[in-house]
């Protein structure tokens, strides 16, 4: 009879563990995902930047061919219907480039982000895009930098997206309350072999 109480408060004790363990680990794996989450919207406004710098460049690639051909050819002017692109620009750059700078700053107040690859990614995402926020003159050079920068940064993101289940895992082990759920777990096991 007394085994059998030591045996029964032993699987209690093992089975409100074990419920404690699989609640903890639902719970890192709600936290890692709201952090995937932010990024994943990084990730998205990031690639609304890119456009930005892309249409800039065609825009500017544009003009330039068309001040040649107006120097080529004076009628040029006359018979196409010009128009500047500085109006453009201005307005591609607060709809566009301003909006997706907003939102990844936003972003940055919602969740905090505590695994350290995606804090990194994070603050340099938040430091990249404060940078692009600062330009006012944009040059074919400065236009092909800011999209080299961004492919990557976009690369990490991949990089981070591709291996988000063995961070995820390595989550999970390194976590210090899932250090002493699982010491109490293996000393329940121990303790249920020896009372046998």
């Amino acid at each position: 009879m007394h085994n059998f109480l030591i045996n029964l408060l032993i699987g209690i004790i093992g089975g409100i563990f074990s419920s404690i363990i699989v609640s903890r680990i639902f719970l890192i794996r709600q936290e890692f995902q709201n952090q995937l989450d932010v990024l994943r919207m990084n990730s998205y406004c990031l690639g609304g930047i890119f456009v930005f710098f892309d249409v800039l460049e065609i825009i500017y690639k544009n003009s330039y061919d068309t001040a040649i051909e107006i120097k080529n050819n004076p009628n040029y002017a006359l018979t196409h219907n010009l128009k500047k692109s500085e109006p453009t620009i201005s307005a591609l750059r607060k709809e566009i480039l301003i909006k997706n700078i907003d939102t990844i700053n936003q972003n940055n107040t919602g969740i905090i982000i505590k695994e350290k690859k995606l804090l990194a990614l994070h603050k340099d995402t938040i430091k990249l895009i404060n940078n692009f926020k600062e330009l006012k003159d944009y040059k074919f050079e400065t236009i092909d930098s800011c999209k080299k920068q961004l492919n990557t940064l976009n690369s990490r993101y991949q990089k981070c997206f591709k291996v988000q289940s063995s961070t995820y895992f390595s989550l999970i082990i390194k976590d210090k309350v899932m250090i002493i759920l699982y010491i109490i777990f293996i000393l329940i096991c121990v303790l249920t072999f020896i009372s046998k």
